[in-house]
């Protein structure tokens, strides 16, 4: 009766590593491996020779009357997306005299990693999928070497950070862009802020060196200022009236 010897993740015995070694005893007449990997392997039958198992290929191995019971296989790497690939798999099985009908050599279907894992670096996936989790749950995260925070960050529920404190990041669009809702902008480098409301109306201010702000407001129809100088005296420039947005306020 048929017997299956293990099913292993064969890139855990890549060099340095030692090679797989197998141990299938004697009485079998078919030895299959099922190389489900990206891995080429050197497969060494004792008492019979060598020869090499193309990645991702099942091939059925009469064996000679001068088995004697041991299977050496060492995988490497001769794709250049090895590690990209969803399956690292290695089947045995072995077949008594008589009970495979129809020995089989024949290649199997290259997997592409879409609606898996991606957890090396430089992975590449022709897409990203993540579906059923909870809101929050991580999407794509990027941290930069030496950098202790997160320097791009999305997650599920449509929350997308760009920059951390040691890289603060930035944003290009070419093209248009809308937005649905309040959009806020605080810039920190030297005390800027603008701000646009839902209604809006964009605020831009700076704080001088003595601490005192000032403020620019656009809105529909007028742009109007409330100042604060230097000495930190109020001066109230739109007071009830809707300024000509082609022409400047007056200076403090």
């Amino acid at each position: 009766m048929a017997n299956n010897y293990g099913r292993y993740t064969i890139g855990n015995y890549v060099a340095p590593k030692a090679p797989l070694n197998v141990d299938v005893g004697m009485g079998w007449e078919y030895v299959r491996l099922i190389n489900n990997s990206p891995y080429l392997l050197s497969v060494d039958i004792a008492g019979a020779g060598a020869f090499d198992l193309p990645e991702f290929y099942l091939e059925d191995i009469k064996l000679p009357q001068n088995f004697r019971g041991k299977i050496v296989i060492t995988p490497s790497v001769n794709l250049s997306n090895a590690s990209f690939t969803p399956s690292n798999l290695l089947s045995i099985n072995a077949y008594q005299p008589g009970e495979l009908a129809m020995p089989q050599s024949q290649p199997m279907t290259f997997l592409a990693n879409v609606g898996n894992t991606i957890n090396v670096v430089g992975g590449i996936a022709a897409q990203v999928v993540n579906q059923g989790n909870p809101a929050g749950s991580n999407l794509i995260q990027a941290q930069v070497t030496g950098d202790s925070g997160t320097s791009i960050n999305v997650t599920n529920d449509g929350i997308f950070v760009i920059g951390d404190t040691a890289h603060p990041g930035s944003l290009t669009v070419v093209g248009p862009v809308t937005f649905d809702g309040t959009v806020a902008m605080n810039a920190s480098v030297a005390g800027k802020t603008v701000n646009v409301d839902a209604q809006g109306n964009l605020t831009a201010g700076v704080t001088n060196p003595a601490g005192a702000h000032a403020s620019n407001r656009l809105r529909a129809g007028g742009i109007g200022a409330t100042r604060y100088d230097q000495a930190g005296k109020f001066h109230p420039q739109d007071a009830g009236r809707k300024a000509d947005p082609f022409k400047p306020d007056r200076a403090n």
